[in-house]
């Protein structure tokens, strides 16, 4: 009978996980596919200053509700992923763990909004103002999201299919203001985002309802507000440094190589980055697997690892080996740019790869709640990636950045794996739930 149950569950898994891929992927799809074809239409009647206002408006705002979200996501995924192996009796615990971050969200939405407000008033001209004005109560609303519970509920693809109303709203309140004054559209195109956020955390509830985890408000303590502030900040920070690496490139391209070659440079990053995005929605449906994996003291860490990741890491694999493939294909028949082109990302591929362990072993230290660990490895490798690209780029070009890529998340897996293992292996696993959880349930059987 365990048998049977354990090759039942073992199916269940799998075809969860391919619902969650597919759920993630239409979400990508028609959340920010809707708001890129509606641009290309506005682009094909002139409509440039719309694109342009709405572009710098929107785009703010989105970084905003990533600092916002402070995090939390990871968090609130990582506990779910625990607390959902022990039963509806342990609800309390999650939502306090809800409640402890929710407070930090919401100093953070404030914060932002009053920011956004003021630079609107000084350099938003009449768009920005009113945009901004209509737009950041999505700021507090999103503040008290719960996707990341979701998420640690194995429910990945319903959390991403959710969080894309926010887009789709927003790409057809953009296609109704084409003809409209910049005030009228930057009012209707803040009020529609507000709304769209409001959709989305109202449905998380709702589902979360349904699923028998009735939302409830634990009034937090001092001392959790401040423990979940801390590691939502090194959450936060695990992101940041990748996202000015990337910038500090793309500055240097510009300023040395000149545009031709940034151009070049942008379109191969372009096709690394669409599988990337494929092997981040498949960390993120397996992450709840590496929870409950390394909730065993092992010294099997690397091989804990990469099966809990196996999906990411082999989409990984598939991509570095197919970009080259048909990468090769352009530089061998191609020629001019087309060839420079094909040439350049058959270079970045091995990054994808790169990408995948090196971010699969930095997950496993989120698991464990080492996320300041997480965000230090992060930081180390791209300081050492910054410089080589500054010593290389002018003897190699845009190839010194695929170096410089490969070397970052060569030294970021090294040094989250030597983290894991002092971790993990000595036991400092610092979650009474875990311990509780490897008594209680069979690890392996996840689902």
């Amino acid at each position: 009978m365990p048998l049977a149950y354990e090759v039942l569950a073992a199916a269940w898994r799998g075809r969860l996980k391919f619902l969650n891929l597919f759920l993630l992927i239409c979400a990508y799809a028609f959340g920010q596919g809707s708001i890129f074809l509606v641009q290309t239409w506005l682009l094909s009647k002139g409509l440039l200053d719309l694109i342009a206002q709405f572009g710098l408006s929107f785009y703010f705002i989105m970084l905003a509700i990533q600092v916002v979200d402070f995090g939390s996501a990871t968090i609130l995924a990582r506990e779910a992923a625990i607390h959902a192996a022990q039963g509806t009796s342990q609800d309390d615990a999650l939502w306090r763990e809800y409640w402890n971050i929710t407070p930090t969200r919401v100093v953070a939405a404030l914060c932002t909004a009053v920011g956004g407000l003021v630079y609107a008033h000084v350099k938003g001209g009449t768009f920005g103002q009113a945009y901004m004005f209509f737009a950041w109560p999505a700021l507090i609303v999103w503040s008290f999201n719960a996707g990341g519970i979701l998420d640690g509920l194995r429910l990945s693809g319903v959390s991403g299919t959710v969080g894309a109303l926010p887009y789709v709203v927003s790409a057809a309140a953009l296609l109704l203001v084409a003809n409209q004054t910049p005030h009228v559209a930057g009012l209707v195109l803040g009020a529609s985002l507000s709304l769209g956020y409001m959709l989305s955390v109202a449905i998380q509830m709702l589902v979360l309802r349904q699923m028998g985890r009735h939302p409830r408000v634990i009034i937090p303590v001092r001392s959790g507000i401040i423990e979940a502030a801390k590691r939502g900040g090194g959450s936060l920070l695990i992101t940041v440094p990748g996202q000015l690496y990337f910038r500090i490139q793309l500055s240097l391209s510009n300023a040395v190589l000149g545009h031709g070659s940034t151009a070049v440079f942008l379109y191969a990053k372009q096709v690394v980055t669409a599988f990337l995005q494929l092997v981040g929605f498949l960390r993120r449906i397996e992450f709840p697997d590496l929870v409950n994996r390394l909730a065993k003291s092992s010294r099997t860490i690397a091989l804990d690892v990469i099966t809990s990741q196996a999906w990411a890491v082999s989409v990984g694999l598939f991509g570095a080996i197919a970009v080259t493939v048909v990468a090769g294909f352009f530089v061998a028949t191609g020629h001019g740019n087309s060839s420079a082109a094909g040439l350049a990302a058959a270079a970045f591929a091995p990054s994808i790869l790169a990408n995948a362990l090196s971010a699969s072993f930095s997950q496993g230290l989120v698991a464990i709640r080492r996320y300041h660990t997480a965000a230090f490895t992060m930081l180390i490798a791209v300081l050492v990636a910054t410089v080589v690209s500054f010593i290389l780029v002018h003897r190699f070009n845009i190839y010194a950045f695929a170096i410089a890529d490969v070397v970052a998340n060569v030294a970021s897996l090294f040094f989250a794996l030597y983290f894991l293992k002092r971790n993990v292996v000595n036991e400092e696993i610092d979650s009474p739930a875990i311990s509780s959880l490897d008594r209680n349930t069979n690890l392996g059987s996840g689902d």
